[in-house]
């Protein structure tokens, strides 16, 4: 298992793989990348949004861009997961590192 929770911090941008990208291949033997981008909001545990009870240690990001131009998932609020049974390495990517700022009182 990889520990990805340590990759990016509050304000940072990732790309989480909803599948291993060599995994997929269409009908045309081309390869499909699945994934969404965000902004991380906040790190740590994901509560159920209508229950609030712990469901697993993730991200939850802003989502800003997909694989898909038309995936409904951008614009909305994601969750990624740290670990999954099935991890791989760079399962997520940090994509813009924002620096942290706090130590200057920013």
């Amino acid at each position: 298992m990889t520990t990805d929770h340590k990759l990016g911090r509050i304000n940072d941008v990732i790309r989480a793989w909803d599948f291993r990208p060599d995994a997929l291949d269409d009908v045309f033997g081309a390869r499909v990348e699945m994934y969404i981008e965000g902004r991380i909001m906040n790190c740590g545990m994901i509560k159920h949004p209508k229950h609030n009870t712990d469901m697993f240690e993730g991200y939850t990001i802003k989502i800003t861009n997909a694989s898909d131009d038309d995936d409904t998932r951008i614009g909305t609020i994601g969750y990624v997961p740290f670990e999954i049974v099935d991890e791989w390495n760079d399962r997520i990517e940090l994509i813009e590192w924002s620096p942290d700022l706090s130590e200057f009182g920013l």
